[in-house]
């Protein structure tokens, strides 16, 4: 689920961003805009699901940026000090009308009723995209396209990501292979799982998968003849 907080004041966009987070039990992408510009431009490339919107953004209003959409086509919660727009706000569709200083238990029932109506297809199509990712200090939610390849580690995995961060988790590579599936990635060697798309070349001869970032991974014998009609399908 994506979420977008819209607020001229860092103190509420940080409040906000908080009670969400917590009211999604962290499982959200959260991005936030403090003008209407701002705004705009995250609407058409974050595409969020859900936006909790101020209505007085400096010299604009959230008005303003919805009269600048061609669709709304998200569930839109005002988040606002003035009780008398209400009336205005929901010829825009609000599905809630927030009234500063906000409780979390108000935004906790203003997603609840949001989740509700959103289609669950649409839900579990975009939660198939993603990947769920906990460790003992932080929680990730990924695309599966961010992920270079998996190596296990013990009973531990490394998940190493395109922009070249590590991290580490408790699931195991079996655990990881189930859940990406088989289209993308390939399980070239009993300790690698590694993500198709971002393989430069297979070198036969000396048993080894080169990355599109340098790294050089062993692959198997036996995996060889599969992970070649896999790649020289997508290629």
């Amino acid at each position: 689920m994506r979420i977008l907080i819209v607020d001229d004041e860092k103190n509420i966009r940080e409040l906000l961003q908080l009670y969400v987070k917590r009211g999604t039990q962290d499982f959200a992408t959260i991005e936030t805009a403090n003008n209407v510009g701002e705004a705009y431009d995250k609407i058409l490339s974050f595409k969020p699901n859900i936006v909790f919107l101020d209505i007085q953004l400096e010299t604009l209003t959230g008005f303003d940026l919805l009269d600048r959409l061609l669709h709304i086509d998200f569930h839109l919660i005002f988040v606002t000090a003035y009780s008398d727009y209400a009336i205005q706000a929901f010829e825009y569709a609000a599905l809630h009308y927030l009234v500063k200083p906000v409780s979390e238990n108000q935004v906790k029932q203003a997603l609840n009723r949001c989740k509700q109506s959103i289609p669950l297809n649409k839900i579990q199509v975009e939660d198939a995209k993603k990947l769920f990712i906990k460790t003992s200090e932080s929680k990730y939610i990924l695309d599966k396209t961010d992920v270079a390849y998996f190596e296990a580690d013990g009973a531990y995995c490394k998940v190493h990501l395109m922009n070249g961060e590590k991290i580490m988790t408790s699931k195991n590579l079996g655990e990881y292979e189930k859940l990406v599936g088989d289209d993308d990635f390939y399980r070239v060697h009993h300790a690698t799982l590694v993500n198709i798309s971002f393989v430069a070349k297979l070198d036969n001869k000396n048993n080894i998968i080169l990355l599109k970032n340098g790294t050089a991974l062993p692959i198997s014998r036996r995996k060889k003849k599969g992970f070649k009609i896999m790649f020289e399908n997508r290629n």
